[in-house]
């Protein structure tokens, strides 16, 4: 499977980039938005290229390898340091 990202050309500077980026996360999985003001995920946001720190936890917990396929909740809970409603 091929993943493309197709751009229009007067798009530039931190615009430009953002839309990058945002192509980049969208493949790794990132598809929703964020009311949060100060997120990339924000869909007013359309010059930014910066990640809030809640942003780069998003993609920590993602991608950090904490998280495997196939957790239970519990393992899940476990791997990320909370406590079980047991």
């Amino acid at each position: 499977r091929k993943n493309h990202l197709y751009l229009l050309d007067d798009l530039t500077g931190d615009e430009r980039n953002h839309f990058l980026l945002r192509g980049l996360l969208f493949s790794m999985g990132f598809h929703g938005e964020s009311s949060l003001p100060d997120s990339f995920f924000n869909s007013e946001n359309i010059a930014s290229t910066k990640l809030s720190e809640l942003d780069r936890g998003a993609i920590e917990l993602m991608y950090g390898g904490r998280l495997s396929s196939g957790l239970t909740a519990d393992d899940a809970k476990k791997s990320l340091g909370i406590e079980s409603d047991d």
